[in-house]
């Protein structure tokens, strides 16, 4: 599955809007983590040379930001009770994580695993920022269309 080309103008446009706007690159590569980790997927998948020639240190830098950003796991959790959504992180095994929050829970048993993508907490908190307005307490949000598809991207983007 590779990006279409809204997807990746969209993220093209968002380093070389920083560019055009005198942002040096570390500057650039402080930017989300999601907003620039689909670029480098396509890059990695597609080995665009083109893309490489233009945006190689912004790239290269932000390559290392996100090794860094992904020494554990963020993931989602579903509670079909309250029609919410949790987004954490753990740097161990996911599904023991699970487990551990299932079991903390008088609704744990009706929790989902609807996945997880490789993050830590810059990760975590960018998400939360983007969908910040669908916030229902702590690390839950409301399970709304747009933070259904936004999480199912994520999603789609990890398996590529």
């Amino acid at each position: 599955m590779f990006l279409n080309k809204k997807d990746k103008k969209h993220y093209l446009n968002i380093i070389r809007s920083g560019i055009d706007a005198g942002m040096d690159y570390d500057d650039i590569i402080e930017l989300p983590v999601t907003l620039i980790w689909p670029l480098l997927v396509l890059i990695e998948k597609e080995q665009d040379e083109k893309l490489i020639k233009m945006y190689g240190n912004v790239l290269m830098k932000a390559i290392e930001k996100y090794e860094k950003d992904t020494l554990g796991y963020v993931y989602f959790i579903y509670c079909p009770t309250t029609d919410c959504v949790k987004i954490g992180t753990t740097k161990g095994d996911v599904k023991h994580r699970f487990k551990n929050i299932r079991g903390i829970s008088s609704a744990g048993k009706h929790y989902e695993l609807l996945g997880y993508i490789k993050g830590g907490l810059k990760t975590e908190k960018a998400l939360n920022y983007k969908i910040r307005k669908f916030k229902k307490h702590c690390e839950w949000f409301d399970y709304k269309d747009i933070v259904k598809k936004h999480i199912k991207k994520l999603l789609e983007y990890e398996k590529m």
